[in-house]
C-alpha cells in the first residue's frame, strides 16, 4: 500500500504542475465519473486559463491508520486507506514565465484523510474519493 501512495502522489503532483482538464489523464488516478474527477478537472482547467501550475505536495502521508476492503460493496467502497497527513513543505503557484505568483506555506499539522479507491477497469486502483475526517 505504501508504494501504491506514493506512486499516486508523484502521480498527482505531476498532474498539478502539468495542469490539464483531459479526462483520459486524470482518469490514470481518478476514477471516471466521480465528484472527484469533476472537480480536478474544474480547478486545472482554471490553472490552464490562467497559465499558472503548482509545483509541490498537496499532502505527504505520515502514516497508515487503517486499511479495509469491502467486499460486500454495501457503501459502495472498495477499499479504504486512512493516513495521517501533514504539510511540511511549501507549495508554489508559478506563472507562464516561471515568475511565483503565490506561495502556499508549510503548515504543522496532521489530519487524517479517508481516500476510497476503487478499480477503474483496466486492473488498476484508482481514487474514488478523498476527504478529511472530522473528530
Amino acid at each position: 500500500m505504501d508504494r501504491w501512495l506514493t506512486e499516486w502522489l508523484s502521480w498527482a503532483a505531476s498532474v498539478q504542475a502539468n495542469p490539464t482538464d483531459d479526462a483520459d489523464i486524470l482518469s490514470d488516478g481518478l476514477l471516471a465519473g466521480t465528484e472527484i474527477i469533476e472537480e480536478w478537472q474544474t480547478a486545472l482547467a482554471g490553472r490552464v486559463a490562467q497559465g499558472e501550475r503548482f509545483l509541490g505536495f498537496a499532502f505527504i502521508p505520515t502514516g497508515i491508520v487503517l486499511t479495509t476492503f469491502d467486499d460486500s460493496f454495501s457503501e459502495g467502497k472498495l477499499f479504504t486507506l486512512v493516513v495521517n497527513a501533514s504539510s511540511p513543505y511549501p507549495g508554489y503557484t508559478v506563472d507562464e514565465g516561471g515568475s511565483i505568483v503565490e506561495i502556499l506555506p508549510a503548515q504543522e499539522f496532521s489530519v487524517p484523510l479517508e481516500l476510497t479507491l476503487r478499480p477503474n477497469g483496466g486492473g488498476e486502483w484508482v481514487v474514488s474519493s478523498l476527504a478529511p475526517i472530522s473528530g
